[in-house]
């Protein structure tokens, strides 16, 4: 039992050092990995000295209720250091999030006004390529990487077919 209690109070000197040596740190070193890192750090502790707590509670005499880890009830002494210290964290990690949420998405290039897509419920291959597509449209030359948005892009003869189905170049007929 004394192990046990020995045990719990090296955590919460742990807590303690770790909290003092946070605040000791520079400015230019608290950034998102060693802030992130500090909180996993903090989260073991708090969960090594809450399975410990339990230990203690399971095994406590009344003799060992008269050691100063129950008198100075030193598991709400580490409850609020641990509350303290995580709050400052993420107060400090705050602002590293805000800035990655608020990153936009990438739109393409491609002008929604130059290019019709529409979908064809045909089964049939294309009879000039061979292939099925998603849409009725096909690029002059081969597309690359190199391929802009100004490339022009034309109707095959066998996407006409699918004007029978009640599709056209300009949406959908009635």
């Amino acid at each position: 039992m004394d192990a046990l209690l020995a045990y719990q109070k090296e955590v919460l000197d742990n807590l303690k050092k770790s909290e003092k040596n946070y605040k000791k740190t520079p400015k230019d070193r608290l950034k998102r990995p060693y802030l992130e890192t500090r909180l996993d750090n903090l989260e073991q502790l708090w969960i090594t000295f809450k399975d410990g707590h339990r230990s203690l509670i399971g095994k406590v005499t009344l003799k060992d209720k008269q050691d100063t880890y129950f008198t100075e009830d030193m598991y709400e002494v580490f409850e609020e250091l641990y509350v303290s210290y995580k709050t400052s964290l993420k107060e400090a990690l705050q602002p590293y999030l805000a800035s990655s949420s608020g990153t936009s998405s990438v739109t393409p290039k491609i002008s929604a006004e130059k290019t019709v897509i529409i979908k064809c419920r045909n089964s049939a291959s294309c009879k000039r390529c061979g292939r099925r597509h998603h849409s009725l449209l096909h690029f002059e030359k081969e597309v690359s990487s190199e391929s802009t948005s100004e490339d022009v892009l034309v109707q095959s003869e066998s996407d006409k077919s699918c004007e029978a189905h009640g599709f056209s170049s300009s949406g959908i007929t009635s």
